[in-house]
């Protein structure tokens, strides 16, 4: 995919006010879409239900680092929790650079082509992530470290 294509939509958590703006703290962030924290990649930022802007807002992620920041300082509508917004143009880069980071499961991919949607890869769930841990971990020996000689000493 090239140009403009691709969006990723998150569901508002939270409002915080901020002394320059407001921060709307959504379900998804740098682990679905690490551009922005990366290389501070831009991308448009809209309300799934389009409405006036009510000023400039900041849309974080959930996972509490400086850098889980999709957009700052875009002009969004007052929003709350349950609204959808999207961030535009995530093109091939969105879900390919998409990780776990931080014990989160990816989002669904969905195809959008003539008016038909068509979901290509399911949301992954808990489950999925617990999948790898296919077996109950094995207790190892421990043993004590060697005593310490003191200094100048032989041993």
């Amino acid at each position: 995919m090239v140009a403009r294509a691709g969006a990723l939509v998150a569901s508002v958590l939270a409002t915080k006010p901020r002394p320059a703006g407001r921060a709307v703290v959504v379900d998804t962030g740098m682990h679905h879409l690490l551009r922005p924290a990366l290389y501070r990649a831009w991308h448009r930022v809209v309300p799934v239900r389009l409405r006036p802007p009510a000023g400039l807002a900041w849309l974080v992620g959930p996972i509490c680092e400086s850098a889980d920041v999709l957009a700052a300082g875009v002009p969004l509508p007052d929003l709350a929790p349950g609204d959808l917004v999207a961030a535009l143009d995530t093109g091939a880069y969105g879900m390919v650079m998409a990780s776990n980071y931080n014990g989160q499961p990816r989002p669904a991919e969905v195809v959008v082509a003539g008016g038909e949607a068509a979901v290509s890869r399911q949301r992954e769930t808990w489950g999925d992530l617990l999948a790898w841990e296919s077996r109950p971990a094995r207790r190892l020996p421990v043993t004590a470290p060697p005593a310490r000689q003191p200094a100048g000493s032989r041993p």
